[in-house]
């Protein structure tokens, strides 16, 4: 569970902050005529708001990446030993989880609340899906690392002998 959950982390969170970091460099005029380029019909609106926007690209790149990949990477690393049964590890696991878990909570009711002032129920759908499903399985990795944790079970799929279902002849 604990890869699964990294993988996701990693690669979400990784592509927005790489797009936000790149996005941050690029010359204002180059944005320009690539917008007027596209042809797209509201080209004035989108380069006025990608103005706006700009001086905070390298702040949202940075905090994408803290909050989201590095944890990520963490989960990648940590899976290992936890795999394994050790339980330090577990509890760190556990612990990343669970911060990541309240985040993830509080931008769910915030992305509600803002869809109920906006009375939209397309914004509504889009936030349970995105902040609903990332809440989920958080709420579910921990809730397995805490089983780890008190020795009620391992992550692995091990039988009750111990060995690896392979290993027998």
């Amino acid at each position: 569970m604990l890869w699964i959950c990294g993988s996701v982390l990693s690669v979400v969170f990784g592509t927005c902050a790489g797009w936000a970091g790149l996005m941050a460099m690029q010359p204002m005029s180059k944005v320009e005529r690539w917008l007027k380029a596209s042809g797209a019909p509201n080209a004035e609106a989108l380069l006025q708001q990608f103005g706006q926007l700009a001086p905070h690209l390298p702040t949202i790149a940075a905090t994408l990446a803290v909050l989201g990949f590095l944890p990520g990477v963490a989960y990648l690393i940590l899976g290992f030993p936890v795999r394994r049964g050790r339980r330090a590890p577990a509890i760190t696991a556990f612990v990343l989880s669970g911060t990541q878990t309240f985040v993830a909570g509080l931008m769910l009711v915030g992305g509600l609340l803002a869809a109920l002032i906006a009375a939209s129920p397309l914004d509504m759908t889009l936030v349970v899906l995105t902040w609903g499903s990332l809440t989920g399985l958080l709420t579910y990795t921990a809730w397995r690392l805490l089983r780890v944790i008190r020795g009620n079970a391992t992550i692995s799929n091990r039988i009750p002998s111990g060995h690896e279902p392979w290993d027998q002849e």
